[in-house]
């Protein structure tokens, strides 16, 4: 019999598929598990929060300080993983240990009410510590079995089924939540009570979808752990700082790349009050949000990926910031919620922009004779990480501080201008060191 020719095409691929090219599927597999997981629960971290009580402060708490406790976790954590011979293996432990974190957060409604929101902000900013780990030891893992012009494809693939998987959970998500509840009772404070069971649900699946991460990353193939395992010490965390900061390049790719994400974690929480207390968005259109942008990304990454291959990926990452500095514009600016989603996938559009050349800029400026790749990323990844535990809050403390001299919506539409207005200073700025970078490439 024969076969019809699109499954022809389809197994023949499969059956020559070179190891690599299995690996990278299984790398791309992992991280639509692992975004499932993540967007299964972070779109509805604050949404849930509300639901026990937490104001304000609290809500600028959630977005700042996980990112407190990364920082914190990051670089000794980094200096064991550089030391540790199987990278897939601290990987795996590090996703599982995301897996049996979450569902603890499932237990806090059932705390004392005095301490439910404390309870819940402590469990949310713990599962950061493995997660903060978690992305170092993923990209010098990447970077390890993927090397040179290998990894660029391999990270844009992980994305894009990341991505993928990111869609997935938000809709479950989001449509869950809105239309479930109603489905079954008519009474809102039970349609509450079903929600606050749903969120509960979402978090105690964590660990099954971990666990699915461990068995993608258990099947591939050609990874070998190399070297030895050895104890790490502080003198090799010294010799790291000392090349990274008198390396020129290094420095200023971080300097630029930094500048923007003090902007972009400034709007993190403003976004959420404006949406939320201000636009009267519910969680299907927090889902709708996340599902449109994501669409965006998706429909855009092979694009963006090819466009790396053919120009400088921090002129592309230009292109990026310039997006996401419009996006609080727009969402303003939209007339109705509708519109707001439609914005979303606009901006989405240009994520791979941001992203992609994002990480592939940082791995080609760390300094060749560094050693622990691991602990080098750290470096970056805490610098990072220092912004987005400050900003958030910053962001809210801003918006605060205008509400106490004029009405809220005002206060929130000024906030995020002024995140708005920063971000475009930001990207103004990687268009500058873009050219300079372009000019010097030009003298050699």
């Amino acid at each position: 019999m024969k076969l019809p020719a699109w499954l022809h095409a389809v197994l023949s691929r499969r059956i020559i598929e070179t190891a690599p090219e299995r690996d990278s599927r299984m790398l791309a597999l992992e991280g639509a598990f692992g975004a499932f997981l993540i967007n299964l629960i972070s779109p509805f971290v604050s949404m849930f929060a509300k639901n026990l009580g937490a104001g304000d402060f609290q809500l600028g708490l959630l977005s700042g300080l996980p990112q407190l406790v990364g920082v914190l976790a990051m670089v000794p954590g980094a200096l064991y993983l550089g030391s540790r011979r199987d990278q897939r293996r601290m990987v795996m432990l590090l996703a599982l240990g995301m897996g049996i974190i979450y569902p603890l957060a499932a237990l806090t409604p059932y705390a004392a009410p005095a301490w439910r929101v404390w309870a819940y902000v402590a469990v949310i900013s713990l599962v950061n510590w493995p997660a903060s780990l978690y992305n170092v030891a993923m990209q010098s893992f990447v970077a390890e079995v993927f090397p040179g012009p290998m990894c660029a494809p391999a990270y844009a693939r992980r994305s894009r089924y990341q991505q993928i998987g990111s869609n997935l959970a938000i809709l479950v998500g989001g449509v869950g939540l809105e239309y479930l509840p109603m489905a079954v009772s008519g009474d809102p404070a039970q349609q509450g009570a079903i929600r606050q069971m749903m969120y509960q649900a979402f978090f105690a699946s964590a660990l099954v979808w971990s666990i699915c991460q461990v068995i993608m990353l258990s099947r591939m193939r050609t990874y070998q752990p190399a070297g030895q395992s050895r104890r790490a010490g502080w003198e090799e965390l010294r010799q790291t700082l000392k090349v990274l900061f008198t390396s020129k390049a290094f420095i200023g790719y971080l300097t630029v790349v930094l500048l923007f994400h003090i902007s972009w974690h400034m709007g993190w929480t403003q976004f959420f009050i404006y949406q939320v207390d201000y636009r009267d968005c519910t969680e299907i259109w927090l889902a709708s949000f996340t599902i449109s942008f994501g669409m965006g990304s998706l429909l855009s990454y092979a694009w963006w990926s090819r466009r790396m291959q053919r120009h400088s990926s921090i002129m592309i990452l230009v292109v990026g910031m310039a997006g996401l500095a419009f996006n609080p514009v727009g969402m303003m600016i939209a007339p109705t919620r509708l519109g707001m989603v439609v914005c979303q996938f606009i901006v989405g559009l240009t994520n791979g922009a941001f992203v992609l050349p994002l990480y592939d800029g940082m791995i080609r400026v760390l300094p060749g004779e560094i050693q622990n790749r691991s602990l080098a990323i750290a470096v970056y990844q805490t610098v990072l990480a220092i912004s987005n535990a400050i900003f958030p809050v910053v962001g809210v403390w801003i918006y605060r501080g205008l509400g106490a001299w004029m009405p809220g919506a005002t206060a929130i539409v000024l906030s995020l201008s002024m995140t708005a207005f920063l971000r475009a200073l930001a990207a103004l700025n990687c268009w500058r060191y873009a050219r300079r970078q372009k000019h010097l490439e030009g003298k050699e």
